[in-house]
């Protein structure tokens, strides 16, 4: 099973805009990219806030290859998925996730689960 993940700080700030909009739920997404992120209000007005975390090499904006990165990763067709905010709640503050550097999730076509 293909395994995401980012970094602690990356993992703070997704945790941060999520209980700033009392968000229950992130996503994992594969599509023009691949990153967690999470989102609030309608696309094209002023309430539409989001937060985006790439996955390293998968950021179109930054990478050529991102594309090929991406497939390589996660396969080729799009998806997403979504996530329990517990989860980044439970590595960012829990004891237990201390000594992990990076924040991941096991991705599968029909089932993601916290790498503890």
């Amino acid at each position: 099973m293909p395994v995401a993940s980012i970094s602690r700080k990356d993992a703070q700030t997704l945790l941060a805009f999520c209980k700033e909009h009392n968000q229950k739920e992130f996503f994992f997404a594969v599509d023009h990219g691949a990153y967690f992120g999470s989102n609030v209000g309608e696309h094209g007005k002023e309430s539409f806030k989001n937060c985006i975390i790439f996955l390293k090499g998968c950021d179109p904006d930054k990478y050529e290859d991102w594309y090929d990165q991406a497939h390589y990763k996660f396969g080729g067709d799009d998806m997403g998925v979504h996530l329990p905010v517990q989860w980044l709640e439970a590595f960012c503050n829990h004891p237990s996730f201390n000594a992990k550097r990076t924040f991941s999730v096991n991705i599968g076509q029909r089932k993601a689960s916290l790498v503890c």
